[in-house]
């Protein structure tokens, strides 16, 4: 088997030589779309390759495909009813009601859109941000005021232009996120990036009461059985789709 540098990037791999131990070697890229874990552990001869989390990795990047394409494929009149289903159902939560700094997200990709709900917290006074991609791959959230004028990100998605105010993560009470796919456990399946794993990363340690509520946000069709996580993926209070809310015990 030939394996690529570029497979390498993707891939964890243990490579094993019959025999005492040489050397045992260990990288932990975080390329553009893939957070893979690369081991390599050189044993003796013969040589055999043991890809081992080429299966996890695989299969996430398969089920990722199918969702987006799923999430795609529905119509602009699906999209703007799942829009207003999802606002409505996002107003109605008392977690919604008692935060006053909440951040939402521009959507891009089929991603479930969350704009009527942002105009509609905006006009009822609440803080609302928008995440910002900043060096290092992480986000910081620039306030968004209603008419206010965008620039796109290196990805083509809109962020507020020459924001005057950012907000940390840690200082947020809510934040909305979009997800490719889902369980009910809680489970998570993003765009690839680890863009808000790296940033809520240090919220695991943090007190209950002190760190920002993370809502997912979905169409009910990106539900799966169950998601099989890597220990980066950052748990979830809670997600809501056009049809529910399902509440998620850790």
């Amino acid at each position: 088997m030939r394996i690529t540098p570029e497979a390498l990037r993707v891939i964890g791999v243990h490579i094993r030589i019959a025999g005492s131990p040489i050397f045992h070697w260990s990288h932990h890229p975080e390329p553009l779309g893939s957070r893979a874990m690369m081991s390599a552990v050189f044993w003796g001869a013969p040589l055999v390759l043991h890809l081992v989390e080429m299966t996890i990795t695989t299969s996430r990047a398969k089920l990722r495909r199918t969702l987006r394409n799923r999430r795609r494929n529905l119509s602009a009149g699906q999209q703007l009813h799942a829009a207003g289903q999802i606002s409505q159902r996002i107003n109605q939560q008392r977690m919604f009601k008692r935060n006053k700094a909440i951040a939402f997200y521009w959507p891009n990709d089929g991603e479930i859109d969350p704009s009527i709900a942002l105009k509609k917290a905006s006009e009822k006074g609440y803080h609302c941000y928008l995440p910002v991609l900043m060096p290092g791959n992480r986000l910081w959230f620039a306030r968004y005021l209603p008419g206010a004028q965008l620039k796109n990100n290196r990805f083509g998605i809109p962020e507020p232009r020459a924001p005057r105010q950012y907000r940390r993560a840690w200082s947020l009470g809510l934040v909305f996120l979009p997800l490719v796919g889902f369980d009910r456990q809680g489970g998570r399946l993003g765009m690839g990036g680890g863009f808000y794993d790296r940033t809520f990363a240090n919220t695991r340690s943090a007190p209950a009461m002190s760190k920002p509520q993370l809502i997912g946000l979905a169409h009910h069709c990106q539900e799966v059985p169950s998601l099989q996580l890597a220990q980066w993926d950052i748990p979830l209070t809670a997600i809501v789709t056009d049809r529910e809310l399902i509440s998620v015990t850790e």
